[in-house]
């Protein structure tokens, strides 16, 4: 259960606003929005029987989209507006329930004619003899970003199961809900992004949940965010060609399970890759065929995408990329080619390596490759930047072969070119990811469930850490499930940025409380 301290707030019983002006007068603009001269019944009428409000208005106004605007909780009626005059009448047609304060909400449904001013109204009654007086405040955040989730439903439920809440309210600008009149009682609390506007969670929806039941007996503030995440759906997210003859499959879950067919034919190991765990490159070959049907079967469900390929799309030549923009490899690191195609064969007498300080030609030791990726081994020392020739015909691949000259400059850096970054993480308990970013790339992923790890062979720059709280240990975040009362694997964020300078060594701690 969240710690919780109780806090005794006054009762605001008419709050009004103002938002941006409208039409200009040859005067000073009126910037008041518009005030009720008289409520009937009043505000805070107790043993209230009747089925409307009227609200008269000092001066002339209009409504705003009041479907949407005007509402009431517990949302045990449906309420209509109506205006004449000056005066608005909110009506409903079914019965309240005996002994119940209600609230209801005016948001921005009311704008004055001449200004254009719209105003925030609560009006609160109760079909009992009191007013219920208790408060509770929430706050709701990214699970992945702890950033504050603004406009987000947050609902009071009596009972579990139940598809709509008795309590509601919406998250501000800074991820705060607040909730007033409210009665005492147990109440179970769950916050989603209510994108068709029904007040019933969809399984598509982001939701956020406290893993237990608030037990409200006095006015509370939970010192605890509600951590908002996607639910998980063993669906494949994107499927697409990359020519002259590779697919590329992603997902937000392990595809290490699934097994997928393309065009009826099993995709395997000798012709698929890994990129990470959910992602992967499929091989094939493409030849006169136009359309493609990926089947993916996972444990409980399967996929079925389709894709056309057209023959202007097939037609783009065949490229080679080490895939990285500075072309720069340490002396930790291969020097791979990669190619949107399975490599085939190749001719080594066509690859040609230079130094670039004299033109003069370096002895290829080693040519090897696998799938879609070529890897070129040389003496590298004295060396700091080569010049790599493929000549004409000097790949061929199940779809193509290179049909021009492509040359790549690479740089060669050394051990002193690099620094390193002892972390500590004696403020944390459980298995862990350490995630380390330069800007917003990642550049390694370490599992560990010591107190410390390493980071090695990093260009100078500054870095920063995401530090997961791996709780089931599978090497990856996991998000959470409402049905399973699980929550999202929980996210620490270190932004500031910790300095890495060439031929140094420094340290960093991190501190789960900070």
């Amino acid at each position: 259960m969240a710690f919780r301290f109780s806090l005794i707030l006054s009762s605001l019983l008419l709050l009004v606003s103002c938002a941006q002006i409208g039409t200009l007068t040859g005067g000073d603009e009126d910037l008041i929005a518009p005030i009720p001269s008289n409520i009937t019944p009043p505000q805070e009428t107790s043993n209230f029987s009747g089925n409307s409000v009227e609200f008269t208005f000092k001066e002339f106004v209009s409504l705003n989209n009041p479907q949407q605007n005007i509402f009431i909780v517990p949302a045990d009626v449906i309420p209509t507006a109506s205006l004449t005059k000056k005066t608005l009448t909110v009506s409903w047609g079914d019965s309240l329930k005996p002994k119940t304060t209600y609230v209801l909400y005016l948001n921005n449904a009311v704008k004055d004619v001449s200004e254009g001013n719209d105003s925030l109204m609560t009006y609160v009654f109760s079909t009992g003899a009191n007013i219920d007086s208790l408060t509770y405040q929430t706050r709701v955040l990214n699970s992945l970003t702890n950033e504050p989730i603004s406009n987000c439903l947050v609902g009071l439920y009596k009972n579990e199961a139940d598809k709509r809440p008795y309590y509601f309210a919406r998250t501000n600008n800074f991820g705060k809900a607040n909730f007033r009149y409210l009665k005492a009682g147990s109440y179970h609390v769950k916050a989603f992004k209510d994108e068709d506007k029904n007040m019933e969670v969809l399984p598509s929806e982001q939701i956020a949940f406290l893993s237990e039941a608030l037990m409200l007996d006095s006015s509370q503030i939970d010192s605890v965010p509600l951590r908002l995440f996607t639910p998980a759906a063993a669906k494949i997210s994107t499927f697409t060609y990359l020519a002259p003859g590779c697919f590329s499959v992603g997902a937000k879950f392990d595809l290490n399970q699934s097994q997928f067919t393309l065009n009826g034919k099993a995709i395997n190991d000798e012709n698929s890759r890994f990129i990470t765990s959910d992602s992967l490159l499929i091989f094939t070959k493409v030849d006169t065929i136009s359309s493609f049907q990926l089947i993916a079967k996972h444990t409980l469900s399967s996929d079925t995408l389709s894709l056309r390929v057209s023959s202007k799309e097939k037609l783009v030549p065949l490229k080679l990329s080490t895939g990285k923009t500075d072309n720069s490899f340490g002396p930790h690191q291969e020097i791979i080619f990669q190619l949107n195609d399975k490599i085939s064969a190749i001719d080594t007498s066509k690859i040609k390596l230079f130094t670039t300080k004299d033109s003069s030609e370096l002895k290829i030791q080693a040519v090897s490759f696998k799938d879609n990726q070529l890897i070129i081994q040389f003496n590298r020392t004295d060396v700091k930047q080569v010049k790599v020739d493929f000549g004409v015909a000097s790949i061929i691949t199940e779809n193509a072969s290179l049909l021009v000259l492509s040359s790549h400059l690479l740089n060669i850096k050394l051990e002193k070119d690099f620094g390193a970054i002892d972390v500590k993480l004696s403020d944390f308990e459980t298995d862990l990811l350490v995630e380390l970013y330069l800007g917003k790339e990642k550049i390694e992923t370490i599992q560990t469930k010591e107190k410390h790890c390493r980071f090695e062979n990093l260009i100078p720059g500054d870095y920063s850490f995401v530090v997961v709280d791996d709780k089931n240990n599978n090497g990856r975040w996991d998000t959470g499930d409402l049905k399973e009362s699980i929550q999202p694997e929980q996210v620490y964020l270190f932004s500031t940025p910790s300095k890495v300078r060439a031929n140094w060594e420094i340290e960093v701690e991190l501190n789960a409380n900070n």
